[in-house]
């Protein structure tokens, strides 16, 4: 069994978009390296529209169904200089929010 890896980006990128009139747009991505070489994974995730209120970030208005129509993860990399790049269609899910409980400060 491969032995799983802990992943870590200090920029990691969270794109919210309201600007199509058929759909919102949720974008996330973030680079890391590992054994050397850098990665880059972004996920695309449509949404019905009205689903994002604002372009802030907040909780969604509803669980988003994924569909393997409109959503994809892509992941990059270098391998001795050329760029490579693979696309995946993320199959069916959902996609839903939770805010997490904040803690007073001191």
């Amino acid at each position: 069994m491969p032995t799983p890896v802990s992943l870590s980006s200090s920029n990691t990128v969270v794109t919210l978009a309201t600007g199509n009139p058929n759909y919102d747009q949720l974008v996330l991505a973030f680079p890391f390296k590992i054994i050397g070489t850098k990665f880059t994974i972004k996920a695309t995730m449509q949404a019905p529209k009205g689903t994002l209120t604002s372009t802030a970030i907040a909780p969604l208005t509803a669980p988003v169904t994924l569909t393997s129509s409109n959503n994809t993860m892509t992941y990059e990399y270098s391998a001795n200089g050329t760029p490579n790049s693979t696309t995946l269609t993320i199959g069916t899910g959902t996609l839903s929010t939770t805010v997490a409980a904040q803690t007073p400060a001191p």
